[in-house]
């Protein structure tokens, strides 16, 4: 269980992975993570650093630790801090994914957080006018996950 995560705990390994690729191949590198702990930024930040320090041109964070579900609200309290800290320190862009079912959430999320950018997964498959061209402020549709923007 959680195979696809499992680079999380082991940091030398997944470092080692993205200063391999960065230097074999001559495009950007981009590595994306969850949260490491549910309420503490800290490791998180430290993980994203040294993906960045081994040559990592982005990052994506998603907003929930190993084992949460989909059922199981994005935890953007953790999420803003990570993404506000990493844009104080480095120069690579930053992106955020977890319960961004609305233009509403993306708004928000990215005016709390600073991101540089958002990922989608199930939000495309519940919401596609996400897509629909235009001003993303234009349209304040109500939160699926009302709970994250507070």
């Amino acid at each position: 269980k959680f195979k696809n995560s499992a680079l999380l705990s082991d940091p030398k390994r997944a470092c080692d992975i993205i200063s391999t690729l960065s230097r074999n191949i001559p495009k950007p590198i981009s590595a994306k993570i969850r949260l490491l702990d549910d309420t503490d930024p800290r490791p998180t930040i430290e993980f994203a650093k040294s993906l960045i320090a081994s040559g990592a041109t982005a990052i994506a964070v998603h907003g929930r630790i190993v084992g949460d579900e989909s059922h199981i609200p994005a935890r953007w309290e953790t999420l803003v801090e990570v993404v506000r800290q990493l844009k104080q320190s480095e120069s690579v862009p930053v992106i955020v994914n977890g319960d961004l079912y609305t233009r509403a959430d993306i708004n928000e999320l990215k005016r709390r957080s600073g991101c540089d950018g958002i990922m989608l997964a199930r939000p495309a498959l519940y919401n596609v006018s996400l897509f629909r061209r235009g001003d993303v402020r234009n349209n304040g549709n109500n939160s699926k996950n009302g709970a994250n923007n507070q």
